[in-house]
């Protein structure tokens, strides 16, 4: 139909039907395609093989195929964490392990989620900005967000400081950094 999804034979499928339709037959054809599992994982999770895979699954598989999948990270992070090739990562450990990999991409994904996390801005500001939803940001701009949307200024501006104390610093040391910070006390 014009908005997704159709008609086979006798049957409707919606759009989202049908996507995760296509997903399940890419991964029955290439089980070893981390980026369609992820996808499936984002979209609810499906039947592969004869085999129910849940959300949760489906970013650690993605993850055990093809460990440097930022996406996997963020979205395994989203939901709390889980084990891969048998080690447990909590949801903060995720989302750390995104940042390392790609601290932009994983900036935008977390702001095009929820403008109104503080510690993303940062982020991406220290990162010399970027593009959320089309918009491209510079890091004076993304500063200013992330002043706007951190209720305690007083952390704010420390880690700012920080932020400057350490410049030419490992720019992944300072992604680890914030996060650490926001997660000890930066309400959004």
């Amino acid at each position: 139909g014009d908005n997704g999804g159709g008609v086979i034979k006798g049957r409707s499928y919606g759009c989202k039907e049908c996507f995760t339709r296509a997903l399940v037959v890419t991964l029955e054809l290439n089980p070893r395609d981390s980026d369609a599992w992820r996808a499936l994982g984002d979209h609810g999770g499906g039947v592969v093989s004869g085999q129910w895979s849940a959300v949760r699954e489906c970013y650690i598989k993605a993850l055990e195929l093809d460990p440097s999948n930022t996406s996997a990270w963020i979205n395994l992070g989203g939901i709390d964490g889980g084990v891969v090739n048998g080690h447990s990562y909590t949801g903060k450990q995720c989302r750390i392990n995104a940042m390392s990999l790609n601290p932009k991409e994983y900036c935008v994904q977390t702001l095009e989620s929820d403008l109104k996390v503080g510690e993303a801005w940062f982020l991406l500001a220290g990162i010399g900005g970027g593009i959320v939803f089309g918009k491209d940001y510079t890091a004076h701009e993304s500063y200013t967000r992330a002043f706007e949307q951190l209720q305690d200024l007083g952390m704010a501006v420390n880690v700012l400081k920080t932020k400057v104390a350490r410049k030419g610093g490992s720019k992944i040391k300072l992604c680890r950094d914030l996060c650490d910070t926001a997660s000890r006390g930066i309400s959004v």
